[in-house]
C-alpha cells in the first residue's frame, strides 16, 4: 500500500475542488481517475520489485 501516495492525492484533490467547484459526476470521475493512477504505480512498484 501507498499511504503516503494516497494522502496526497488527497490533497490535490481537496485543492482541485477548491479551485474548481466539481458537480457530483465530475467529483466521481476525478476520484476514479486517481484510483486508476495510484494503481498504475502500485503495478509499476511491484514490477520494479521483480527487476
Amino acid at each position: 500500500d501507498l499511504p503516503e501516495s494516497r494522502h496526497y492525492f488527497e490533497r490535490a484533490l481537496k485543492i482541485y475542488s477548491n479551485k474548481a467547484p466539481l458537480g457530483q459526476s465530475e467529483k466521481v470521475q476525478v476520484e476514479k481517475n486517481l484510483e486508476c493512477v495510484l494503481e498504475m504505480q502500485q503495478n509499476t512498484d511491484k514490477l520494479q520489485n521483480y527487476s
